[in-house]
């Protein structure tokens, strides 16, 4: 009886290791459970080295046969048209390397753009940190300024992004540079290339008068309110004050602001002349 006892014991902790090896090999196969490779610059696989027509490197598994074919033929069709080498890179990972220490080591490992032009660009995001970067070569940032592809990518790349559909938000970043490119771009009207030229022109001057206006009314209320300030001044020291008052800001006041001077001028020679009665 007691060996019967053991045996059946031994039998339930034989099934009990079976089925806990059982769970370890399924969780390790799970794609979850298993760590992202972290990656190197040196260690992107440049897939146009063995196929000059591939300018995709889709390390992170985010586009189809069919899609990644397609952007291939988007990014050889900028190359063609307008001289761009223009390459589109995802990773799961770099680890703790900044994104853009990442993209610039990348770009200029793979060589990318022609030397004497520098007009290479890099598309990269990182699956991971959910980050995505252009990285561009200074023969391109006349026509692709930081503006303005940080403008393509929060218009048209991350509303696909935050819908998970990676793959339709890289290639609408791809067709936007194309436009770009192309002349046909259309800024979204809620904004412009980059914050700093958000405030136009028109509201800058509008200010700028505005202030200067005020500021002419409060050099006239000067002139005007003197002998209110100064009760027992002689009209010799009133007139002395304006006249210093008009070498002192002349100048200066001319040069910013020549209309508010003018007034000021008018107004100031009538009370002189005034004075001199």
């Amino acid at each position: 009886m007691i060996s019967s006892s053991k045996n059946r014991i031994q039998r339930i902790a034989n099934q009990s290791f079976g089925w806990l090896v059982m769970l370890f090999f399924l969780l390790a196969l799970h794609p979850s459970a298993s760590a992202q490779r972290v990656y190197k610059p040196e260690e992107v696989p440049n897939v146009q080295l063995q196929d000059s027509t591939r300018l995709v490197t889709d390390e992170a598994g985010l586009l189809s046969q069919a899609q990644e074919e397609a952007m291939n033929r988007q990014l050889r069709a900028i190359r063609s048209t307008h001289g761009v080498e223009f390459a589109v890179v995802t990773l799961p990972s770099i680890g703790d390397a900044g994104l853009e220490d990442f993209s610039l080591a990348l770009a200029r490992h793979w060589g990318i753009g022609k030397e004497k032009h520098n007009n290479g660009l890099l598309l990269l995001l990182v699956l991971d940190i959910r980050r995505v970067r252009f990285e561009t070569g200074y023969g391109l940032e006349g026509y692709l300024p930081d503006g303005r592809l940080s403008r393509i990518i929060h218009d048209d790349m991350i509303p696909h992004f935050r819908s998970g559909n990676y793959a339709e938000g890289l290639s609408e970043g791809v067709q936007a540079v194309q436009q770009v490119l192309d002349g046909t771009y259309d800024v979204k009207p809620d904004g412009s290339d980059s914050p700093s030229e958000s405030i136009s022109w028109g509201f800058i001057i509008t200010v700028y008068c505005i202030f200067l206006t005020l500021v002419t009314l409060g050099v006239l209320y000067q002139f005007t309110s003197y002998r209110k300030r100064h009760p027992h001044a002689t009209a010799i020291e009133e007139y002395e004050y304006i006249r210093r008052q008009l070498l002192a800001m002349g100048c200066v006041f001319l040069l910013l602001f020549p209309p508010g001077f003018l007034v000021v001028l008018l107004i100031a020679k009538a009370r002189q002349a005034k004075l001199k009665k």
